[in-house]
């Protein structure tokens, strides 16, 4: 606690004490009315008094409670109406009015009878007498311990409570509700007497006194005398908790209105006090008996009696429940399990099932402390715990009528004693919490529970707020969910042994008080037993049914169970379900809620059902449940018919379903069905309907079943007869229902495999025959019934009729009617017995024999024919025979003697039937066995040969073959069809050679090797041959073209190549060539690689890529002047052998030009051109005299500028194999300057290797090393160092030592002290920032040990390419920086006048940076050459880097001198240093100056820290204006001109000097900035200056924006920071605009979309509002830069940036939303913003300061183009 908190603590305290001691006193007074009416409030059951008084009873052990009620009889004739209208008991006037007459009469004859009456005539009094009457008194009475001292005094005290543990009351109050029935209340215990009185109103007193001996009674009374009117009703009707539950708004009213005086009196319920008294009894410990009289009568008579069921079990549970360990509260001693009988008198009885459980109480000392602090007293040691539930039978028919007869009232009342209740047909749990008397908690299950819980102050609820007594009740509520959990689990346990016992209506009765619905009023109640239950982590046990095939149900742990969600599922799966009627139950909901149990899915019985094999009968139960699902999964029936197994018992082999898509409704005998066709026998029970509709299954078609029973794996079925007969039967009645070709496929399977039985068993069509009465018996008959053989009774009888086949079916198969051997050797021994000698009797019998087959035509088969055709069954001989040669010949052997007659073919077979008539049927009948009309078309073109080997072969007597003219006209009839697939080889065509031979020969050519037209290269028919073919067809047909294919002729040219292709002949074939057709893409790059251009005499050949065609530009009609021809001459001369120009005519230069040979080399192709042909070019012969050599170098170097512009462009330059091939192999030109022996100097030429090559940045070493160097072109340097040649600085390595004497001189100090006094700011960016690449150590040394001498000379070494050459003074640096670990000496050259800062600097940046640049050297030659006050102008925090506190105000002048601050601090430094040398000794400086020589390590320059001289950046910065000079000049060659595109901006660099007064940048206004009298003297009305404006704008083309960093001056004293700048240009365009990017952006697909849409606005803007050109703009995104746009030399540059994280959130989303219009504010803000931006740097043209000037021009520059803003406002919209 904080010291403030114990201060006014004790304040506090002593406030206490001093108030105690000095007050006045004055006591609390208690208004008892008040706070007992206050209490009552609180209690609100309809019978508190009641429960009080009955509980009191049983505390005190009475074994019987009687309560007694006194009524008026007179009082039932007044009328009384319910206060609710819609109550039943509502009666009308006059029946109320006749009823309260009646009681009337009754008590006024007999009222003094009454207290006579015996109990036993009692029952002849009707409690409805009684109705309406009002009650006067009320006493109870049981016979229980009387009371002692203690009850006494304990009752008369308010809240002292009962301190017996045992005892239910807890708080004292309970007694006192009996002031809400009386104002007096008495109580008579045993001999004494005790009442209560009020005094002033407001308290309480009481009056005890003895009773005489004949008022003493060893009962206790309770007599209340009421105070308000209580109605008795007698006839009110019960509203169960089942009407409750359904909302039933007809509620029982709780008190009634006087019709004459609206007085309104409560009621007292009769039969609701009936069902309150026996609900009592549940749980009493000691009250057995519950009476109601009613003015003596008793009325209702209510008792208990209870059974013990011996259970071993329940004797081992408290055993189990305490080795579980898991009951920090309890120590379960027994479980007795009764049958607890409750009985009406003269009326029904019902028995429940009762469970206690006894538990010793082990709790913590400090927490029992806590409890009895709140209770007042202790916690029992040992506590019950109570169960009463209804048991298994007690739905059972005959005992559940008996309690349901709604005639009975008293039924009514034992059935409300049951913890169930039925609603709509459904057990819903109903118990309730009993503390000692039942309250209005509920249960959530169907158990009534009673225990030592502490309710709140009415009993009603439990407490559950409290901290302390939470923990008891959460924790004892804990402990009866576990033991209803072992209520449950031996109750499953005896349903399931008991099989007889095992239906739907006994589990669902066992399992519904274990439904677990929602407890009320408190849900917390519930929910603790819901969790005590599940607290186990045993299984909890479920009945399932194992597979549809158990007769019985079995138990098994949950997990292990599923919910079945259909009444289907259980019936064909075969996993343990619970039946679908149990699982309804809400037991199983809330297990499956606590992840016990599993409900089955889809998925789940998918793969159970792929793994099981099924029975008949679940099989059609699988399906009946496919049917009942939702039809959008289709899928999912889909994937449980992929895959079935099934029997159609349990000992009949395994059918399996695969993919099942079909029913069957053929119902075919003996044959099987595919796998994915449902069987007919399951079909019969499903619908139609839903094996279409629901399981989307089709009926199975004819043709499918069919092809299914021919199918490869099912031969096996043609293999036996009886399912072969059946499938042939099947086939033959169903054959129309196939197209023609699947008929032919059916037949041709069948054809060729053995599907027929016959006599000889099963064969192939071919093997078998039909029955006829020309078969011999011992050939394979066929044996199947054929309707269409008539006459064939022996046949009927002996095969049945059942599968009949068709005759035309046997026959379209191939089954056989003839036999041919057999017919043609009957022929023949016919013909042998007659005389055969003549040749008319073998004309004859060819002839009978090709009749009588002709008769038996109609009855063949395809079979049969196919045997006469292969059959040697024809007789033949040829012309040349005469007749005499015969012999058999199969049908396709032989010709028609007509043919051999046409070509006089003497030795061709034909038929030995010369006078045969051509178109008779044995004509056509011969033919169709396939006697042939004309011959095969080889034998033809052999016969086409053979005429021309005996004919003559020059053109002039040749004569066509006979058999050639055949061929041609009949071509088209026979020959046409076999040609396409003949593939002839044999030359047989007429033809001629190329005319080039001038040849008369006639040769045989193919059709592919001849062509109509004549040409050079291939041979061409004769012209009798293509008129006798035009006669009948097109020749082409056969393959002749008019011209040949380009390809094929020039593979003929290239076959010949160097006996056909020179020079002179070049331009005939080329010509050729150019008219022939097929000319693509692939025949190209075949010619690319070939070489067949002629070049010179000595037939040299080279590829297109090595020649070019000259040019029509390079000759002119023009007269030239002798001069002129030999300058030509001289470079044509010149130009061969690097780069060849042919010109073979206009036909042969374009056949060349179509193939690749272009006019002038590409890039790629002129640097391949000098890689190869360099060596070749410049060998020495005799035509390279000095004039053609000099020429040559000219061309040379003019390739290489074309190289160098398209260097950086072309993409083959950047990548293998060229870009390896220009940094490996020699072709760079180099000059060097060589000494001959006689002392002169000579410049030669070299090619060498562009790493052989060195670039000429150091001219004096250049001069003294003497490399070879490039030309000095400054497009080859670029190039050059594109591909590896090396700077002349970065390959020497210069070593600087100073030489001579050394002293100081005052022009060392200063310089000394400059460079100390400046050295914060000379390795710093103008930011401050340190610099990459730094020595911090040699910065520190420069700082404490830096000194600078005067030399008499320096000396520089140079080593290149291991030579090193010495250079003077004169020749090298001005000074020369030596340094050791100690210190670091600057030696100066004493000779020069002025001091070199950029020597200086270069020293300086060499020692300190690790790798110098040139930039640094310069901007550190500025700082130290420049006075601060420019330095300061330029942007530089001068004063924050040297560390100056206070700041000056500097006035800014063009012109100024050094700042006398900084001359304050040169003084200083000066007398500094004169004191020093003053002290030392006059011999120091001699010291000094041979000290540095001993210790002085020279500063060597290597190749990669040279910094370059500032001539050469200069000559750098004007590089790129000088390759657009040569952009605009005429090249060598012309078509290389567009491949020059600039990359690169180009790259400032910050000199000392200043700029130009004429530079955009600098310009300055000439207004007056100190007073200004009137704003419009400086308003210009003209628009020149805004003309001119535009016009100075221009676009920016670099691929690179570099800018260093740098302070903009200006008049008026502002100061714009620009920063620096390193950007990309990207490669493409938005919407023409180029976007910058700054190196360190990964650009990405939104900047992308990000930049499209501002370049479309600034692409309109610029051609609608501001009319100039689009390439003025230009886009760029940085880092974090505060730029918004800028101008550089009037190209405007937009910030992409800005634009993204300022706009791009809200355009957006309104693109998203179709609103991107103007009319959008956002589209309008977004142009208006644009708009003047882009006026604010337009104005910048002009203005390059933000003066007065600049404002007046920015506002006319925004005047003049708004109104065209805003008209184009109106139509801009974003796409």
């Amino acid at each position: 606690m904080s010291e403030n908190n114990l201060k006014m603590s004790d304040e506090s305290e002593d406030l206490w004490l001093k108030i105690v001691n000095e007050g006045v006193e004055d006591r609390v007074e208690v208004n008892q009315r008040m706070l007992i009416d206050k209490m009552l409030a609180r209690y609100s059951s309809d019978f508190v008094v009641y429960r009080e008084l009955i509980q009191n009873s049983d505390d005190a052990k009475a074994t019987s409670f009687t309560l007694e009620i006194t009524c008026d009889p007179s009082s039932s004739t007044q009328t009384y109406e319910s206060i609710n209208n819609n109550d039943n008991s509502r009666q009308s006037t006059n029946i109320l009015n006749g009823i309260g007459q009646l009681i009337k009469n009754h008590w006024n004859n007999s009222i003094d009878n009454t207290e006579n009456l015996s109990p036993s005539s009692s029952s002849s009094i009707n409690e409805n007498n009684f109705h309406n009457c009002i009650i006067t008194e009320i006493r109870t009475v049981n016979n229980g311990n009387i009371f002692n001292e203690d009850d006494w005094k304990r009752v008369i005290t308010i809240a002292e409570g009962n301190t017996n543990v045992d005892s239910i009351g807890q708080f004292g109050v309970g007694f006192f509700s009996v002031f809400s029935y009386s104002e007096k209340p008495m109580i008579q215990s045993g001999k004494q007497c005790l009442a209560f009185a009020w005094q002033n109103g407001k308290s309480l007193t009481t009056f005890r006194k003895e009773l005489s001996n004949e008022q003493q009674s060893n009962q206790t009374s309770i007599i209340l005398k009421m105070k308000n009117k209580f109605i008795l009703q007698t006839k009110s009707s019960i509203e169960y908790s089942s009407k409750k539950s359904k909302l039933n708004n007809n509620r029982t009213s709780k008190s009634k209105k006087n019709t004459i005086t609206n007085e309104i009196v409560p009621i007292m319920d009769l039969i609701e006090l009936k069902s309150y008294f026996t609900k009592v009894l549940s749980f009493t410990k000691y009250i057995n008996e519950l009476i109601i009289k009613i003015n003596g009568f008793i009325i209702f008579k209510v008792n208990k009696t209870s059974k013990e069921i011996p259970s071993t079990k329940l004797s081992l549970a408290s055993k189990r429940m305490n080795s579980n360990g898991e009951h920090n509260l309890l120590h379960f001693n027994s479980f007795l399990q009764t049958e607890q009988r409750f009985t009406i008198e003269n009326g029904p009885s019902i028995t429940l099932n009762h469970i206690d459980v006894q538990a010793n109480v082990i709790i913590d000392k400090d927490f029992h402390k806590q409890i009895q602090k709140v209770l007042k007293k202790d916690l029992p040691s040992t506590i019950h715990i109570q169960f009463l539930f209804p048991s298994n039978n007690i739905f059972e028919e005959e005992q559940w009528k008996t309690l349901t007869d709604e005639n009975n009232l008293n039924n009514k009342i034992l059935k409300n004693l049951i913890p169930l209740k039925i609603i709509d047909g459904k057990i819903h749990p109903f118990g309730q919490i009993f503390i000692g008397l039942a309250t209005h908690q509920t249960t959530g299950i169907g158990m009534h529970v009673f225990t030592h819980l502490v309710p709140t102050i009415e009993r009603e609820n439990i407490d559950l707020q409290d901290p302390y007594i939470s923990i008891w009740n959460e924790q004892l509520l804990i402990s009866i969910g576990k033991i209803i959990r072992f209520i449950y689990d031996q109750t499953i346990l005896d349903s399931v042994n008991h099989i007889e016992k095992q239906t739907i209506e006994i589990f669902n009765s066992i399992l519904s008080p274990y439904a677990f619905q929602e407890s009320s009023p408190n849900k917390d109640i519930g929910r603790i037993l819901v969790d005590g239950f599940f607290s186990s982590d045993k299984d909890i046990l479920v009945p399932v049914r194992r597979s549809p095939s158990d007769a019985h149900l079995s138990l098994i742990p949950s997990t292990e169970a599923y919910i079945a969600n259909s009444k289907h599922i259980e019936k064909f799966l075969p996993i343990p379900l619970i039946p679908y009627e149990i699982g309804k139950n809400d037991f199983f909901k809330i297990l499956k809620h606590r992840q016990c149990i599993e409900e089955i899915d889809n998925h789940i019985i998918l793969t159970k059902i792929h793994e099981s094999i099924l029975l008949l009968d679940e099989f059609i139960e699988l399906l009946r449940w496919l049917c009942t699902i939702d039809m959008n999964k289709k899928s999912y029936i889909k994937q449980i018919l992929s895959k079935i197994h099934y029997r159609l018992n349990s000992k009949s082999k395994i059918i399996k379903l695969n993919d099942v898509e079909y029913f069957d409704t053929l119902n075919l005998p003996l044959l099987p069905l595919p796998s994915n066709v449902l069987p007919s026998n399951i079909v019969s029970h499903i619908s139609r309907d839903d094996l279409q509709r629901r399981l989307a299954l089709t009926t199975i078609s004819i043709k499918y079943l069919i092809e299914f029973y021919l199918n490869e794996k099912q031969n096996y079925l043609l293999t036996q007869e009886d399912t072969l007969i059946i499938i042939l039967n099947f086939i033959s009645s169903n054959l129309k229902q196939f197209n023609q070709n699947e008929i032919t496929q059916i037949k041709s399977y069948l054809s060729n495999i053995k599907s027929i039985p016959t006599t000889k068993g099963i064969k192939t069509p071919n093997e078998s025959y039909i029955q006829s009465n020309n078969l011999s018996s011992n050939l394979p008959i066929i044996t199947l019934y054929i309707p269409q053989i008539e006459n064939n009774k022996q046949q009927q009888q002996q095969q049945s009729t059942e599968y009949p086949v068709s005759l035309d079916f046997l026959k379209s198969i191939g089954c056989r009617t003839i036999h041919v051997p057999t017919l043609t050797n009957s022929i023949n021994n016919n013909n042998n017995q007659e005389n055969t000698s003549q040749d008319n009797n073998n004309t004859q019998t060819l002839q009978i024999f090709i009749q009588d087959l002709l008769q038996q035509r109609k009855n063949m088969s395809e079979n049969d024919l196919k045997a006469l055709k292969h059959n040697h069954c024809i007789t033949g001989t040829t012309l040349e025979s005469n007749g005499e040669i015969k012999r058999k010949y199969m049908p396709n052997e032989l010709h028609f003697p007509s043919v051999a007659n046409r070509l006089q073919w003497n030795n061709l077979p034909i038929i030995d039937w010369f006078d045969i008539e051509p178109r008779s049927q044995e004509y056509l009948f011969l033919k169709e066995l396939g006697v042939k009309e004309v011959p095969d078309l080889n034998k033809l073109i052999s016969r086409i040969d053979q005429e021309h080997s005996n004919n003559k072969k020059t053109k002039v007597n040749y004569k066509l073959p006979q058999s050639l003219t055949f061929f041609a006209e009949n071509f088209q009839e026979y020959y046409s069809k076999s040609w396409k697939n003949s593939n002839i080889k044999t030359p047989f065509l007429p033809s001629s050679l190329p005319d080039k031979n001038r040849s008369t020969e006639v040769i045989l050519t193919t059709p592919e090797h001849v062509f109509k037209e004549e040409g050079p290269l291939c041979a061409s028919l004769l012209p009798d041959v293509i008129q006798c073919f035009s006669q009948y067809f097109d020749i082409g047909l056969l393959g002749v073209k008019h011209r040949p294919p380009i390809s094929f002729a020039f593979d003929i040219l290239m076959e010949k190549r160097n006996d056909l292709l020179n020079l002179q002949t070049a331009p005939i074939y080329f010509s050729y060539l150019n008219k022939l057709d097929g000319l693509n893409r692939t025949f190209i790059q075949k010619l690319s690689t070939i070489s067949f251009i002629p070049l010179s005499e000595n037939n040299t050949y080279v590829k297109p890529c090595q020649v070019f065609i000259r040019s029509k530009g390079l000759t002119t009609n023009e007269k030239t002047s002798p001069n002129d021809d030999k300058n030509n001459l001289i470079e044509d001369i010149a130009i061969r052998g690097l780069i060849d120009y042919i010109d073979y005519g206009y036909e042969a230069n374009s056949f060349l030009k179509s193939i690749g040979v272009v006019c002038y080399p590409s890039a790629e192709n002129l640097a391949n051109l000098l890689i190869e042909r360099q060596s070749n070019y410049f060998a020495l012969n005799k035509q390279n005299t000095d004039e053609i050599l000099s020429a040559k170098l000219r061309i040379y170097t003019n390739c290489l500028k074309q190289l160098a512009v398209v260097s950086n462009v072309a993409r083959e330059f950047n990548s293998d194999p060229l870009r390896s091939r220009l940094i490996n192999k020699p072709w760079c030109l180099g000059y060097q300057i060589i000494e001959k022996d006689n002392g002169n100097k000579e410049r030669i030429f070299k090619i060498g290797k562009p790493n052989e090559i060195y670039l000429d940045d150091d001219h004096q070493c250049a001069i003294d090393l003497r490399p070879l160097c490039a030309p000095e072109e400054p497009e080859l340097t670029k190039l050059y160092e594109q591909f590896g040649s090396k700077w002349i600085s970065e390959s020497v390595k210069r070593t600087l030592i100073h030489r001579g004497k050394t002293f100081t001189t005052e022009r060392s100090k200063k310089l000394r002290d400059l460079i100390i006094h400046r050295l914060d700011m000379l390795f710093v960016n103008n930011r401050g920032e340190t610099m990459e690449n730094i020595d911090e150590k040699r910065i520190e040394l420069l700082r404490k040990k830096f000194l600078v001498y005067e030399s008499e000379a320096i000396q520089c070494q140079l080593t290149f390419q291991n030579k090193t050459i010495t250079l003077n003074s004169t020749e090298c640096s001005s000074c020369a920086l030596e340094h050791d670990k100690s210190q670091v000496v600057l030696f100066i050259q004493k000779d020069i006048s002025t001091l070199d800062y950029i020597d200086i600097s270069s020293e300086l940046t060499r020692f300190v940076y690790k790798k110098p640049l040139d930039t640094l050297v310069h901007s550190i030659s500025d700082k130290l050459a420049s006075p601060l006050e420019t330095l300061k102008r330029r942007g530089i925090p001068v004063d924050r880097l040297l560390k100056i506190q206070e700041q000056q105000q500097i006035k800014l002048l063009l012109n100024t001198q050094q700042n006398k601050v900084e001359e304050k601090i040169e003084k200083q430094v000066l007398q500094q240093q004169q004191q020093q040398q003053q002290q030392s000794q006059p011999d120091i400086p001699q010291k000094q100056i041979a000290k540095p020589e001993k210790i002085a390590q020279p500063i060597e320059q290597h190749h990669n820290e040279q910094v370059r001289p500032e001539k050469e950046i200069n000559r750098k910065q004007s590089q790129q204006y000088e390759q657009n000079d040569q952009s605009q000049r005429g090249g060598f060659f012309q078509n290389l001109k567009d491949y020059f595109i600039p990359l690169q901006f180009p790259s400032p660099t910050p000199t000392p000097t200043i700029p130009s007064s004429n530079s955009t940048e600098n310009l300055s206004s000439n207004i007056e900035t100190n007073r200004i009298s009137h704003f419009g003297e400086h308003k210009r009305d003209d628009d020149d200056d805004i003309n001119q404006m535009i016009k100075t704008s221009r676009p920016y083309s670099e691929k690179e924006f570099n800018q260093n960093e740098c302070s903009r001056n200006e008049i008026n004293n502002s100061c714009e920071f620009v920063p620096s700048s390193n950007m990309i240009r990207h490669s493409d365009l938005f919407h023409g605009i180029p976007l910058y990017i700054d190196k360190n952006v990964q650009l990405t697909n939104l900047m992308i979309e990000q930049g499209n849409q501002l370049a479309y606005l600034l692409c309109l803007l610029a051609k609608q509002v501001f009319s100039i050109p689009i390439k003025t703009m230009h886009l760029f995104r940085d880092i974090d830069s505060a730029r918004i746009a800028f101008n550089s030399g009037g190209s405007l540059f937009f910030n992409l940036r800005y634009f993204e994280q300022v706009y791009w959130d809200d355009l957006k989303s309104s693109i998203a939303n179709n609103s991107s219009s103007s009319s959008n504010p956002v589209i309008r803000r977004i142009v208006n913003f644009y708009f003047m931006v882009t006026c604010h740097e337009l104005s910048h043209n002009i203005d390059s300061n933000h003066d007065l000037n600049f404002i007046n021009r920015l506002e006319r520059v925004s005047v003049r183009f708004m109104d065209a803003k805003d008209a184009f406002i109106t139509t801009f919209y974003f796409p």
